[in-house]
């Protein structure tokens, strides 16, 4: 399934609210900026894959958006069949690396260790 957000907003909106295998974003979205939604994913703990697809083509641009969380950059113009395959690779990468982990607050699920961790100031 592919899902298509036309605002930084509204992606953000969505990757808050389903599950991703990869995230496609342009830098230069409306509202809040593709780099900025990378960013502010990284800091949530999202481990999706991210491919930043832009116009920006300098090397400070390339570096800004590879250390703000991004997995890999391509710039415009490009050949759909390199599209495609960058996609398949950080689909390979994250294969089967995502820890189930839901947060609730200070509190974390670990579905795939089977355990809940609840900081010490909080617990009874």
């Amino acid at each position: 399934m592919v899902d298509v957000e036309h605002s930084g907003i509204d992606g953000l909106r969505a990757a808050a609210l389903e599950s991703y295998d990869v995230l496609v974003l342009d830098i230069m979205l409306p509202g809040i900026s593709g780099l900025e939604l990378t960013k502010r994913l990284r800091k949530c703990g999202a481990s999706t894959p991210i491919l930043l697809l832009t116009a920006k083509d300098t090397i400070e641009d390339i570096v800004a958006g590879l250390d703000a969380g991004a997995d890999d950059y391509l710039t415009k113009p490009f050949a759909f069949d390199e599209l495609l395959a960058r996609i398949r690779t950080l689909l390979r990468r994250g294969a089967g690396t995502a820890s189930p982990v839901y947060r609730a607050g200070p509190i974390e699920l670990h579905l795939d260790a089977h355990r809940v961790l609840v900081p010490a100031s909080i617990s009874p």
